[in-house]
């Protein structure tokens, strides 16, 4: 009850979160494992859009 409570009062939300949880779930899915981990942060990273490639 609090939770929906402060759902209305604040303009907060945790939805880009989870989506981003997602997607790195997903990712580990299909991935097969990565031969390093900075590969996979990598690739995180670009799905998420938190870095572009040059």
């Amino acid at each position: 009850e609090e939770g929906i409570r402060n759902a209305m009062i604040y303009p907060y939300s945790n939805g880009k979160i989870e989506a981003m949880n997602t997607h790195i779930k997903a990712l580990k899915r299909v991935s097969y494992g990565f031969k390093s981990f900075q590969n996979m942060k990598t690739r995180i990273f670009l799905m998420n859009d938190l870095i572009k490639m040059t």
